[in-house]
């Protein structure tokens, strides 16, 4: 489902809707984000700004992962901070999912994503 996302560009705030952002629980905000997905079309590569236009999103939501897909091929991004660069973890072809699937349930699941921002908080006090 879409979510609209309060941003700023410059000295512009503006609201953008991201493709899907996944929340921990009923509440919508933003400091229960836990992932955004940025959907392309099928028969356009990824490129580094579908993965920026996501970032975008999570910087302001607070989302700490990130996916980008085309329904080819996907990747999985750690949102680091506003400052640092994020890091790549997976990069695959829709063929391959039954192979990462396991590797990406420890990554995205609900219970490892909320354990991973847990401990990310508690590492920022």
């Amino acid at each position: 489902m879409a979510h609209f996302v309060e941003m700023w560009e410059g000295v512009k705030k503006v609201r953008k809707q991201a493709d899907v952002l996944v929340f921990d629980g009923p509440s919508r905000d933003h400091k229960d984000a836990l992932l955004v997905v940025e959907v392309k079309r099928s028969d356009a590569p990824l490129k580094a700004d579908a993965a920026g236009q996501a970032r975008g999103y999570a910087i302001w939501t607070t989302a700490p992962y990130y996916l980008v897909t085309n329904g080819r091929e996907s990747e999985v991004w750690l949102f680091r901070s506003a400052v640092e660069p994020d890091v790549r973890l997976m990069r695959f072809e829709q063929s391959q999912l039954r192979d990462v699937w396991p590797e990406l349930q420890a990554t995205l699941g609900r219970a490892a994503v909320v354990a991973f921002k847990h401990e990310r908080l508690k590492q920022t006090r």
